[in-house]
């Protein structure tokens, strides 16, 4: 057992903590030695980040000249393996050297795949493929299968018209998890997919991505898919991708396209600057656009086809073309193609006439905004959310505010669909009864408020499992946890204790917290919180404790929680994150007062014990604690 100790006494010193790195990493065995060729599947180890060919394709051996395994000889004996093979790629940056473009044998250019194979990285961070601007990094040939997991792509470059600057799917299906795509383009006039693209008739599936910086000149900057490719992307986020022509981020086509859970910011086209689709059937759910930009429809354009958009909120994207559409066009292109919204928030421009475009189908429960000739459909009242920001979950979020029209006023039917799943973007549990009047209706958006503290009162659920967070007609903190615990799924608590600096002061120890939640103390009205900063920080909700008990426990049961915006003090241990993975603790005063500016001392600030793998801790001040401000075990 080790500790690791921060502590200060002033607002002066002041930690923001980031570990991003404490993840437990499997031990990678490099395939050095001779490894006789079987029928069965085999594991090449990658163990030299050298870019060079093996020396014999189909021996079963992974063997360059020099005896050594790199990613490309890995990928040519996988390729004539004839059957389903994994590469094990450790960390380390993975650059392409061996110029020859449009080379489909893998032996220049880019990585040629022609077979069944799965790449497995050792994170995003940590495994880069750069295909330094040779080529694209990676092409899939017809008929092929790949996974990739847990690994970045960069640096692409394709000149020709065959387009996916990054990844060029010609095979049946292509599944990536984890995996980041960074500054990946096509530069031919007729090319798509700056980072990929879907170019047959396979399957491109998306899950836990990350597009950041890409480009295409004809359109869909990060992703592109043809007239017969399907595709699904899911929790994922693009920002700063540019499709000129059409689709700054996605450029659909092909009989389906499925979006789900996901984050789009700044992304810019001439038409649809997030999305534009000549997809036949569409649907958006729980998702965010933020910041897009276009000519015509600034942040999704449906040209041909039927979009549905269900629990989705579209915040500050704007049409450069006066009454061409901020958030959503509909070009009707040919007559019948529908766009129907649905439990969504559309927050347009000052000019309320140009946030949609076209004929928008009002599938009910909307909210547009500004007030006044909104082209959108829905309800004109001002959402009231905070801005984009880490809400718990793999992507940003906006959080609506207590008193904002979009809570419980959503249509449970449609949060039960398929697409929505009663989830909300971040993977919290829908409907949750937020405005606490005995009935649980789901929010309209992409964010689900949750269990509303109304009180520093210290009672205990009335009816745990019941799904109401009642105690005595009022919610409080321990009844929060209580019915979060008794409820299955990841659920969230946010704070509407009237007004300024409320405290807690829990007389027993708090319930141990054994289900995923997200408990956001800067949902408070009038809280304020950034991770990069101390600037402007205005923390409202204080739990006070006495040094015989802990604060917030999350048990091993509580995998995926998150603990933001409090101020914690006078506990044994402030927080405690037992055996629960991918927990994130951000924004939060352990040891020290809601200002920032005394102390408020545990014995321990935040002890993480074992393994708590996957753990983030960021923008916290561990002040004035009297043993440790952080503890890992």
């Amino acid at each position: 057992m080790s500790s690791h100790f921060v502590t200060s006494s002033t607002r002066s010193r002041f930690v923001a903590a980031a570990f991003a790195g404490m993840v437990l990493v499997a031990a990678l065995v490099a395939g050095i030695g001779v490894q006789p060729r079987q029928a069965a599947a085999a594991v090449f180890g990658v163990n030299t980040t050298a870019d060079t060919v093996d020396v014999n394709p189909g021996n079963g051996v992974c063997a360059d000249a020099g005896g050594q395994c790199s990613l490309r000889a890995a990928v040519m004996e996988a390729n004539a393996n004839g059957v389903i093979d994994t590469i094990t790629l450790p960390a380390g940056t993975y650059t392409l050297t061996r110029a020859g473009a449009s080379e489909d044998a893998s032996s220049t250019g880019d990585l040629d795949i022609s077979g069944a194979l799965t790449i497995n990285g050792a994170g995003t961070s940590a495994t880069i493929i750069d295909a330094n601007a040779l080529d694209r990094a990676i092409h899939v040939l017809p008929g092929s299968t790949v996974g990739l997991r847990q690994l970045t792509i960069k640096n692409g470059l394709v000149t020709d018209p065959r387009g996916g600057g990054g990844l060029l799917n010609q095979g049946t299906s292509l599944v990536t998890a984890g995996v980041a795509f960074e500054g990946n383009h096509t530069t031919d006039s007729a090319a798509v997919g700056g980072a990929v693209f879907g170019a047959d008739a396979g399957i491109t599936d998306i899950a836990n991505g990350s597009f950041t910086g890409n480009s295409a000149v004809y359109g869909g900057g990060a992703i592109a898919t043809s007239s017969s490719g399907t595709l699904a992307v899911m929790t994922s986020t693009f920002s700063g991708n540019a499709g000129p022509i059409g689709g700054g981020a996605i450029y659909a086509n092909g009989p389906s396209t499925t979006i789900r859970r996901s984050t789009f910011v700044a992304n810019s086209a001439d038409v649809g600057g997030a999305i534009h689709s000549n997809s036949a059937s569409v649907t958006i759910a729980n998702s965010t656009f933020s910041n897009n930009t276009a000519i015509n429809s600034g942040a999704v354009d449906n040209r041909v086809g039927n979009m549905t958009i269900l629990n989705s909120t579209f915040f500050g994207n704007v049409a450069n073309a006066s009454t061409f559409g901020d958030s959503i066009g509909n070009q009707n292109e040919p007559p019948g193609s529908t766009t129907t919204v649905s439990n969504s928030i559309m927050y347009g421009s000052a000019t309320a006439a140009n946030n949609c475009r076209g004929a928008i189908g009002d599938g009910g429960n909307n909210i547009a905004f500004p007030a006044g000739a909104n082209s959108c459909p829905g309800a004109q009242s001002n959402p009231l959310f905070a801005a984009l920001a880490d809400n718990g979950g793999p992507t940003r979020t906006f959080a609506i505010l207590p008193g904002s029209p979009a809570i419980d006023t959503g249509n449970n039917a449609n949060c039960a669909s398929a697409a929505v799943s009663n989830l909300d973007q971040r993977g919290v549990r829908r409907p949750i009864d937020g405005d606490a009047n005995g009935t649980a209706i789901c929010d309209i958006g992409a964010y689900e408020l949750g269990f509303m503290v109304t009180s520093v009162a210290d009672a205990g659920d009335t009816i745990q499992g019941d799904g109401l967070c009642s105690a005595a007609g009022v919610c409080t903190l321990r009844a929060a946890i209580q019915e979060a615990n008794a409820t299955v799924g990841t659920d969230a608590i946010a704070f509407n204790i009237g007004t300024g600096l409320q405290t807690i002061v829990p007389a027993t120890a708090l319930p141990l917290i054994t289900d995923p939640v997200m408990i956001d103390g800067t949902t408070q009205p009038g809280a304020v919180c950034s991770a990069d900063t101390f600037a402007g920080r205005n923390l409202l909700i204080a739990i006070l404790g006495n040094p015989t008990i802990d604060g917030l426990f999350l048990n091993a049961l509580a995998d995926g929680s998150s603990i933001k915006g409090l101020a914690i003090g006078g506990f044994r241990l402030g927080i405690r994150v037992g055996a629960a993975e991918n927990v994130s603790i951000t924004c939060n005063h352990l040891g020290a007062n809601a200002a920032g500016d005394a102390p408020s001392p545990n014995e321990t600030g935040l002890f993480a014990g074992d393994p708590a793998s996957g753990m983030i801790v960021r923008g916290n001040v561990l002040s004035g604690n009297t043993v440790n401000g952080l503890r890992l075990s």
